[in-house]
């Protein structure tokens, strides 16, 4: 799982107009109940109006 110091850490450093990508194994609500959340505390911003969040789980891989 994310650490939330990381995403404290990009909150504090993210410009109006930034998009944060997550590429990792966590659930899709993580990443728009939780780490946006942390950032829109940190920064001070609104996510989907000053930056913007997406999410890119990891590939399978099929053999």
């Amino acid at each position: 799982m994310l650490t939330l110091s990381a995403a404290e850490t990009v909150g504090k450093n993210l410009k109006r107009g930034a998009t944060v990508v997550l590429e990792s194994t966590v659930y899709p609500s993580v990443t728009e109940e939780v780490v946006a959340s942390i950032l829109e505390r940190y920064s001070k911003m609104n996510c989907g109006i000053d930056f913007y969040i997406g999410y890119s789980p990891e590939r399978l891989r099929r053999q």
